[in-house]
């Protein structure tokens, strides 16, 4: 307590205990309304859908491809691909029962490994 007496310590003292309040306050608030409850990022399912190459523009740097039910789907990156590759898409399906809003997320000539977490 001689620190808070002393004339010349006062103001510093003064200083570090309204830090401390601020810093007790900021902390019981945030324990209370500042941590998001109940707020999750929405799961990703991801599926693998095998189609087949059926065009392949290299000047636009687009490849088409043709999934078993006829669905087109194209994405940009023409690298090696030619007609008739079989091209194995990692999808996205956006959360929603449609397939026709799902997006491309990479394409291999491999099996994707797909691990649920």
């Amino acid at each position: 307590m001689k620190f808070f007496k002393e004339k010349s310590t006062r103001p510093f003292a003064i200083a570090i205990s309204i830090c401390l309040l601020l810093l007790i306050a900021f902390s019981i608030w945030f324990i209370c309304k500042g941590d998001p409850k109940d707020v999750s990022a929405p799961k990703r399912n991801y599926y693998e859908l095998v189609t087949l190459a059926v065009a392949v523009d290299d000047s636009n740097d687009v490849v088409v491809c043709e999934d078993s039910n006829g669905n087109l789907w194209e994405f940009q990156g023409v690298q090696n691909w030619k007609l008739g590759d079989s091209i194995h898409l990692l999808m996205d399906d956006m959360n929603t029962a449609s397939i026709y809003d799902d997006t491309i997320c990479g394409s291999s000539s491999n099996n994707w490994i797909l691990i649920q977490r």
